[in-house]
């Protein structure tokens, strides 16, 4: 996972760990935090790509900051050397310092509350039945993406939160509440 903040523990969870994060230095005030993910058992490598992006929505959605996963298969069977962490960092520079420069210094307590907010929703989510887990992932998904697009572009962002909240109203309030019948049309 690319974080927009450093971790210096192992974040253990039921049927995975996130492990620390490494740093990847750019010029001038940008840095990457990489987390290694331990996949969980099962998880083949053509598709470890598609657990790390759904795992990137969760922690996401779970902390409100973005986190971003590289799509590129080649990155989960080989080292983390420093080539490979570089291309990686590439994808998610975190402005480190200076004006607009990002909050990446957590305390252990905030690092923990995320790690515990992680853990409750992947509890829920392996508890769904798989009809709901497609539709409140969907809406976890948006949220992501809405916190990735934030500082870019805060109208797209406000417009995938907005979906997001739509996509769950439409599974808690059924259309037929709010279908009234006209009395002219009366049979």
């Amino acid at each position: 996972l690319l974080l927009d903040f450093e971790s210096t523990q192992t974040l253990e969870f039921e049927h995975f760990a996130i492990q620390p994060t490494q740093r990847v230095q750019f010029p001038q005030p940008y840095t990457a935090f990489i987390a290694p993910v331990m996949l969980p058992p099962g998880i083949e490598r053509y598709n470890a790509h598609l657990f790390t992006t759904a795992l990137s929505a969760v922690f996401s959605f779970a902390t409100g900051r973005p986190v971003k996963s590289p799509r590129n298969t080649c990155f989960f069977d080989s080292p983390l050397d420093e080539n490979n962490l570089f291309t990686l960092g590439i994808h998610f520079p975190v402005l480190c310092a200076g004006p607009g420069g990002h909050d990446w210094q957590l305390s252990q307590q905030t690092v923990s509350r995320f790690c515990h907010a992680v853990d409750q929703i992947t509890s829920m989510l392996f508890n769904l039945p798989y009809e709901l887990y497609v539709r409140v992932m969907q809406t976890i998904r948006l949220i992501h993406l809405a916190h990735l697009n934030e500082r870019e572009d805060f109208a797209l962002a406000y417009y995938l939160l907005i979906s997001a909240i739509e996509s769950m109203a439409q599974l808690a309030i059924e259309r037929k509440v709010f279908v009234q019948q006209h009395p002219s049309d009366e049979d």
